[in-house]
């Protein structure tokens, strides 16, 4: 722009030179045919002619490109199905966690670690929601489910280091090795070896890798691993052997004292009465009540998801304190007897000072 201002300059002051040569003496050398005069004419004419050639050009190198953008336009992001409200649902169990049905072909995957809060299991109708992250939140276990009823086993083992790679054998055979989930054996930073562990094992796929579901404590591994048992092989197997158990005599544990922590002390009563134990019964509330009975006491039966935090450590502390045998149970009466009945041995031998 500086060059063309330079040129309009140039031409004016050429101009007016021009119109002083000239004059009215000007045009009559012109018309007279004077070479001087009309060579100087040719001349200025020339480069006026040269200047506006200049203009031209630079005009048309100086007009600025236009450049068409088009600005980026977001993807629009399609919201998940949103259950905002409390729903009843239904938990099916998978070899790690499980899914959450809310129905209407809409499920989530919750972890290992929320399973085992909750204490739940296959089929177990439960209530809850799940926000627009997909995050499920649950608030209650209405119908507790049953394990059995799916492919999923819980069993009770030990870590092993095999050539390098964690494994996991059986504690009722240890002849038995099963490799340890990569998925696992990355995630988690409490794999030691020979730690007492529960493992899941899927019956439909018998060689696929096992999941760790916890980690026991060397102190309690004996207390809590007394709830696990070993896949049977087969159905056929598993219900030849329950057709062939025989019955306990009652009342099988006369002599001991059962604690049972956490739901209503009607659901449990008539479980334990048929035993001939002793019951003593705490909502999950206030364990301070029950203390002096767990320290002497042969079990402590606790149902987990109508217990509060503070009671179930306070009498999980006292009872490993004491040499107390703990179970976890579901809300049932048929649940508290199954597990008495089936650890009757361990409750008679222990704590018995």
């Amino acid at each position: 722009m500086e060059n063309i201002k330079a040129a309009d300059q140039f031409l004016n002051a050429l101009g007016s030179e021009l119109k002083g040569l000239l004059g009215d003496h000007g045009v009559e050398s012109i018309i007279s045919g004077k070479d001087e005069t009309r060579r100087l004419l040719e001349s200025i004419l020339s480069t006026i002619d040269a200047v506006n050639a200049y203009k031209s050009i630079r005009r048309v190198d100086e007009v600025p490109q236009i450049v068409e953008t088009t600005e980026p336009v977001a993807p629009q992001v399609k919201e998940p199905l949103v259950d905002s409200e409390w729903k009843e649902c239904t938990f099916n169990r998978k070899i790690h966690g499980g899914s959450v049905d809310f129905g209407s072909d809409l499920s989530r995957f919750i972890p290992e670690t929320v399973v085992n809060r909750f204490d739940l299991q296959h089929g177990a109708r439960i209530l809850a929601k799940m926000d627009n992250t997909g995050y499920v939140t649950i608030k209650e276990v209405i119908e507790h489910g049953n394990d059995n009823d799916s492919s999923i086993r819980h069993v009770a083992g030990v870590l092993l280091k095999d050539s390098g790679e964690w494994c996991v054998a059986p504690l009722h055979d240890k002849e038995s090795i099963y490799n340890v989930h990569p998925k696992d054996v990355d995630s988690r930073n409490d794999l030691v070896e020979g730690a007492p562990c529960v493992y899941n094992i899927d019956l439909k796929r018998p060689n696929d890798d096992v999941r760790i579901a916890r980690i026991l404590e060397h102190s309690s591994a004996a207390q809590e691993t007394a709830v696990t048992s070993a896949p049977p092989a087969t159905k056929e197997k598993a219900s030849a052997e329950e057709k062939t158990d025989k019955p306990k005599p009652f009342p099988f544990l006369k002599g001991c004292t059962v604690v049972v922590l956490g739901g209503q002390k009607k659901w449990f009563e008539t479980a334990v009465a048929p035993t001939g134990a002793n019951f003593v019964h705490e909502n999950g509330k206030t364990p301070d009540r029950v203390i002096p009975e767990l320290k002497k006491a042969q079990a402590l039966c606790i149902l987990e998801t109508a217990t509060s935090h503070h009671a179930y450590f306070d009498c999980k502390e006292t009872a490993k304190k004491y040499g107390v045998p703990m179970f976890k149970i579901q809300g049932s009466k048929k649940s508290l007897a199954r597990v008495l009945e089936e650890n009757s041995k361990t409750i008679n031998a222990a704590n018995r000072k």
